[in-house]
């Protein structure tokens, strides 16, 4: 073979191999990738606590749904589906549950879960010496609330008790029609007493907790991740898409934004306020917006003047706010101004709405200045107000112009203290504010939860306003205690008449839901209790 054929053949071999590259390459570019085996998500705040009974937040609920689960669970769509018991079934009277347990559901070290374990988790729930800050939702248990009050001091008497290994029963004081979203809740997990045991305040880390959910921890770096892996021992594997779980602390909402453009979260927990455009041009099909049971509000600090004995000053404050301004130009993606206390769409109650929810902004306006007059004041007075609130973008520019109109109609100078999470809660318990700015979320969706946490001397981690009226806590016994919805929502809706009179509390806006979640995750259902359990959540197949 001569030179000149050697090479025609060397460049015949390099272009047939060049063009099974192509074939190769184009052949490739067809294919889906494989799918994913971690999700990457956002979740606001670092967690203070991953106890099922000290734990607060909704961040922290994100994740223990994910590594818990109860005698009944949520499903993709925030329905309540079975979760731990298998079946359930009432009595006549609606007080007495009795629960069978799957056999097959065990903890992540392969120990069964079982109704002992539920009736330990109760009563650590209950006792008022760990002081749960959601143990009161216990309390429709019979003897419940005398054990929380402290009046019932041998706890065995609570309501709960294991007739065998997987059959449980549960005695209610009164009649609790949404009991089944309740035993979803953090606070009636099952509770793995030998891990207590053995490593106390420390049996939730990552080398010491055991699970029973579809995940189990293996990895928390604060201010890091927390990294969640399928638990082998879950009961239902076939609901569980995806194997690794990392969730992030998140309070930067521009930084989450940033990590979820540059695809290093796959969903965010929330956007950044002052981007809302950008999110709705660049990522509107990322964009997740739906009405949620919740409220945001300013709470006065009822124990002390000039709040405590001046209600005409609290009418004042209330109706200079225009609230219209405030959900269109500040919060958007369709924030409802609040005129009631409890949003629209829990259940079939009917939200009473303020006095001057029917007026016009200038209307209410000028009530103010009557009102404010009335209280003692002028606008020549200079009335001194602080506003607290966490260190918050949203909380802030809210702020900022809430204090503009009390100066523009009333002639209010306000301070605005931003603390940290941290300091912030140190400074709610201790009542250390004049007037707080927060938001209250439906722990279950009734009526009842927006207004219970106002009962005088109510439990946990409610009625930070300090605030106390008889006929209305007389309302909201006779409604808790009615044996029928319909009695229950005709006393929730006169107390909530009289706290919209009395405004311990400044209703702001109900507002809805704003993720980010990527068009490859496939599981996500937008639901009116904001709950998306990782489960159900999987990364779709991907063209290149």
């Amino acid at each position: 073979m001569t030179k000149t054929e050697k090479i025609k053949n060397a460049i015949k071999f390099i272009l047939s191999l060049t063009g099974l590259i192509v074939i190769l390459c184009l052949d490739d570019w067809t294919k889906p990738t494989p799918l994913s085996d971690t999700i990457h998500r956002g979740n606001s705040l670092e967690p203070s606590s991953l106890d099922p009974h000290f734990s607060y937040s909704l961040n922290e609920a994100n994740i223990q749904r994910d590594i818990f689960e109860g005698l009944t669970a949520e499903a993709a769509n925030g329905e309540i589906i079975p979760g731990v018991a298998k079946t359930w079934k009432t009595s006549s009277d609606g007080l007495t549950w009795t629960f069978n347990l799957r056999e097959n559901a065990k903890w992540s070290n392969g120990a069964p879960v079982t109704a002992h374990d539920f009736v330990n988790g109760f009563r650590r729930a209950i006792d008022p010496k760990i002081k749960s800050p959601y143990g009161f939702l216990l309390k429709n248990i019979k003897n419940g609330d005398k054990i929380l009050r402290g009046q019932e001091k041998n706890i065995s008497t609570f309501g709960i008790q294991a007739i065998d290994d997987y059959t449980l029963e549960i005695v209610l004081e009164r009649y609790t029609p949404y009991f089944p979203d309740l035993l979803a809740h953090h606070i009636a997990y099952p509770f793995p007493q030998k891990t207590y045991d053995d490593y106390q305040d420390a049996w939730t880390k990552p080398e010491n907790i055991v699970c029973n959910g579809p995940y189990k921890l293996t990895q928390w770096i604060p201010h890091e991740h927390i990294k969640l892996v399928r638990n082998e021992y879950y009961w239902n594997q076939d609901s569980v898409k995806t194997p690794n779980i990392f969730y992030y602390p998140t309070e930067n909402r521009s930084s989450e934004l940033w990590d979820f453009f540059a695809n290093k979260l796959d969903t965010t927990e929330s956007i950044p306020e002052n981007q809302i455009e950008w999110i709705q041009d660049n990522l509107k099909d990322s964009l997740r917006n739906t009405t949620y049971p919740g409220i945001v509000y300013y709470g006065f600090n009822m124990t002390i003047e000039p709040f405590k004995s001046n209600l005409k000053l609290r009418q004042a404050l209330a109706l200079a706010i225009d609230r219209n301004f405030i959900t269109e130009k500040i919060i958007k993606l369709n924030a409802i101004p609040a005129y009631s206390w409890v949003p629209k769409g829990i259940g079939n109650y009917k939200p009473q709405d303020a006095f001057f929810a029917s007026m016009t902004q200038n209307e209410r306006e000028a009530y103010a200045k009557k009102l404010f007059a009335e209280a003692g004041f002028s606008s020549a007075d200079h009335l001194k107000l602080e506003i607290l609130f966490n260190e918050n973008d949203l909380a802030k520019k809210t702020s900022i112009k809430i204090s503009e109109m009390w100066r523009n109609v009333l002639g209010v100078n306000t301070v605005l203290r931003h603390e940290t999470w941290k300091e912030y809660l140190n400074r709610i318990e201790k009542k250390e504010f004049q007037i707080l700015r927060i938001s209250g979320v439906a722990i279950l969706p009734t009526a009842k939860d927006f207004l219970e946490r106002f009962i005088t001397d109510s439990s946990g981690i409610n009625n930070l306003a300090g605030y106390s009226n008889s006929e209305f806590d007389r309302l909201m016994n006779a409604g808790i205690k009615a044996d029928s919805l319909y009695d229950q929502n005709l006393f929730f809706s006169q107390a909530e008449k009289i706290f919209l009179h009395d405004l311990p509390a400044i209703p702001l806006y109900h507002p809805t839901t704003r993720h980010l979640v990527s068009p490859k995750i496939q599981g996500w259902v937008d639901n009116f209790i904001d709950v998306h359990p990782s489960r159900y959540l999987k990364i779709i197949s991907q063209k290149k």
